[in-house]
């Protein structure tokens, strides 16, 4: 069985981003040939712009972009929440906090130098849409990468630095030049693509029929 690269493009207080990577991940593991393929997480942050420390929660900044009352936009979300209670995932966005991801994207390059990322970006798709934490504070981001064994030494050199911020805005240049515009996005050997939380099913048929190719 060849072997095959998958790049997936995603942001980490982007829901269907964990939704998709979860539904991604339990297809390779159901997947014959899980052994041969590579995964490469990519950065791609949906609002460059976004403040580090929003004063509401993500009820609250959806209400205020679309124009919708409180109640509307809870109702709006209860498909996501439904999905991700099927999922075994737990989703409190009367908690979770929208910030900026480019320190925690960071933070996944450097997990990627240790094989890290994978459970990195679980932790921290957890510390977002479970626990209510802000993962664009520096103890938030140490504490998740010492929970899976990174250098807290090398943790924090990187966040107090601009270390790997030239790995994150060449994933997101290379996102441009695709044509990407929403996450998640699943690249199978750079010619293959799917978008968005596709159904386990789906990303374990595209796997099964890639690797007969």
């Amino acid at each position: 069985m060849k072997s095959m690269n998958v790049d997936i493009w995603m942001d980490l207080t982007c829901p269907f981003c964990y939704l998709g990577k979860k539904k991604f991940v339990s297809a390779l593991q159901q997947f014959s040939g899980r052994d041969q393929v590579t995964l490469r997480l990519r950065s791609f942050e949906l609002d460059r712009d976004a403040s580090k420390n929003y004063p509401g929660t993500v009820y609250d900044w959806l209400s205020k972009r679309y124009g919708r009352t409180r109640d509307e936009v809870i109702e709006m979300n209860k498909p996501v929440l439904q999905q991700a209670e099927l999922l075994g995932l737990t989703f409190n966005l009367n908690q979770a906090k929208p910030t900026n991801s480019f320190d925690a994207h960071r933070l996944l390059h450097y997990a990627a130098t240790e094989q890290k990322e994978l459970i990195l970006s679980d932790l921290l798709f957890k510390a977002y849409f479970t626990d209510g934490k802000n993962i664009s504070d520096t103890d938030v981001l140490i504490e998740a990468g010492v929970s899976c064994n990174l250098d807290e030494d090398e943790i924090k050199a990187l966040l107090f630095s601009d270390k790997f911020a030239d790995r994150v805005r060449e994933d997101e240049a290379l996102a441009q030049q695709l044509s990407i515009r929403g996450v998640p996005f699943f690249l199978f050997d750079g010619t293959n693509a799917v978008s968005g939380s596709q159904p386990t099913q789906a990303f374990l048929s595209v796997l099964q029929r890639l690797s007969k190719q």
